[in-house]
């Protein structure tokens, strides 16, 4: 039940906590078929760092949505957003952008690295994109036929 394993995710990661609000377009039941450790550690990795990097007091999207052959998940921030040139490059093992971000929140670059790793495994794909004006768009696709 993936409506269950993404308000688990959100609950767990305390935007509360950050003044964070969320809004998703859940209805009771989407149901998925995948491996539950992998697709929970994603999407929560994914929440996490959506909430991390947003302002206090912003809103971060959950949107699912389904389509011919996968379901979509969109997770929505209004944080600082990715460079073009870095969007692959977060995905690298260790890589952390190299601005304020390093600064001020801990991580050591694997989070994003083991995310897309799990998402692999389990065959989903995951694709960022830009969230005019500011912000990113993690996309993760979870195909309708299970495990590739």
């Amino acid at each position: 039940n993936l409506s269950a394993l993404l308000i688990s995710a959100i609950e767990q990661c305390h935007p509360e906590k950050k003044g964070i609000k969320t809004s998703t377009n859940l209805i009771d039941s989407y149901l998925v078929y995948s491996d539950f450790f992998y697709l929970k550690s994603v999407v929560y990795n994914l929440i996490s760092n959506a909430i991390k990097y947003s302002p206090e007091n912003e809103t971060v999207k959950i949107e699912v949505s389904r389509q011919s052959k996968y379901t979509k998940i969109d997770i929505i921030d209004n944080g600082p957003g990715i460079p073009e040139d870095l969007k692959e490059r977060i995905f690298e093992k260790f890589y952390r952008i190299k601005d304020d971000r390093a600064f001020t929140s801990k991580g050591t670059g694997l989070g994003l690295y083991l995310t897309k790793y799990f998402a692999q495994i389990i065959g989903c794909k995951i694709k960022v994109g830009s969230n005019s004006p500011k912000g990113s768009i993690f996309s993760l696709y979870i195909p309708k036929e299970g495990l590739e």
